[in-house]
């Protein structure tokens, strides 16, 4: 549930997807992909997966004039009777 976006440049907006699989027996309904941070944005390839399908989620992130080590987070809120909210974490350097 982390990733790592490597040395980037302060103006560069890099994307990166991360796949989510439906390992239950019911349809997993993701209702909604947020970003922490105004530098994020996120797309969900499909938010209904029945039992064994799974779906991409794009992540991007525009360090906006940031600098040095950013840690940043995305939520993913579903109907996942056990796990309704999911955090992924990732971690990208901004290089001056």
């Amino acid at each position: 549930s982390s990733l790592d976006f490597g040395r980037l440049n302060k103006n560069q907006t890099v994307t990166k997807d991360f796949v989510i699989s439906n390992t239950g027996k019911s349809v997993l309904e993701v209702r909604s992909v947020q970003g922490n941070c105004s530098c994020i944005s996120t797309s969900v390839n499909t938010k209904t997966l029945k039992p064994g399908e799974s779906t991409l989620i794009k992540i991007s992130f525009n360090p906006q004039e940031r600098v040095g080590t950013q840690q940043k987070a995305v939520t993913i809120y579903s109907n996942d009777p056990q796990n309704p909210m999911q955090r992924l974490t990732f971690t990208a350097y901004v290089e001056d």
